[in-house]
């Protein structure tokens, strides 16, 4: 959820995969609601100087839109949908989880390497028995993360993300 600069407007977005914009002069209803994204919306932004807004998804891509907003009540704002952007990958909640471990696990051997043999085989063997009980992940489960969050540069029409594979990446035009 992100306020515009200005206080009027509301941009949300949801694990649904809705995206609302609430114009909160004309009521308490959203003035628009969209579904472009496969997954849910994990973070949308929107540019201090430009009329900029974007959301990231759990379906690796961020969409960057030009939402112009109306001060005059006669005319409508605007939304354009401009860009696309992928740059980062799927990860299941499993693989975060393994590898989680295998850092511990690195961090441990250089410690204790005698003690730390052992856990890796304990780990490998409770890890293919937790493997084979789990279901296989549906769209809307939130099992999948990709791209956890995004905010522009403050100067220039740069979006920055941050995604579940570890990566940062800087989108510019």
């Amino acid at each position: 959820m992100v306020l515009h600069p200005e206080g009027n407007n509301l941009f949300i977005g949801g694990l649904d995969r809705t995206f609302s914009w609430m114009d909160l002069e004309l009521g308490t209803k959203p003035w628009k609601k969209l579904r472009t994204h496969q997954s849910g919306i994990r973070s949308i932004t929107y540019h201090k100087r430009y009329p900029l807004l974007a959301t990231v998804s759990d379906d690796a891509t961020a969409i960057v839109y030009h939402a112009k907003t109306s001060q005059d009540l006669e005319k409508e704002n605007e939304l354009v949908p401009v860009k696309r952007l992928f740059g980062h990958k799927i990860l299941a909640k499993r693989e975060l989880t393994k590898l989680k471990e295998q850092k511990i696990n690195e961090e441990n051997i250089q410690e204790e390497e005698d003690k730390n043999e052992e856990k890796k085989i304990n780990n490998k063997t409770q890890d293919e028995n937790s493997d084979n009980e789990e279901s296989p992940p549906t769209k809307l489960d939130n099992t999948r993360l990709s791209i956890l969050c995004a905010t522009f540069h403050p100067i220039q029409p740069w979006l920055i993300t941050s995604g579940a594979d570890g990566n940062i990446a800087l989108f510019t035009y």
